[in-house]
This record gives C-alpha cells, structure tokens and sequence, in this order.
C-alpha cells in the first residue's frame, strides 16, 4: 500500500470528523509515527443518529 493513500484517507476522516484507525501496512511494514493514529467512532454520536 502506498502510504500516501493513508494520508490522503486520513485527512478526509479528519475534514468530515470521521473515526479514523489506521491498522497496519503492506507485509506488516512500520506504521509511520505521524499516521499511526488509533480513534474510534463516539458511540453516543453513533445512538443519536
């Protein structure tokens, strides 16, 4: 996976406020520092709608 397809859905996630939980790489590869980021969906936001 070409790491900038990650950036590229991270920022969308961030400008939609969108969860956004980034797993792994391509062959288990280092996450880099400034995408390893680990959100998870409001649940209180998720029963509202």
């Amino acid at each position: 996976m070409e790491p900038q397809w990650a950036y590229d859905v991270r920022d969308q996630c961030q400008q939609m406020g969108i969860a956004f939980f980034m797993k792994q790489m391509t062959k288990k590869a280092p996450i880099p520092d400034d995408l390893l980021v680990r959100e998870f969906p409001d649940l209180r936001r998720c029963l509202a709608d």
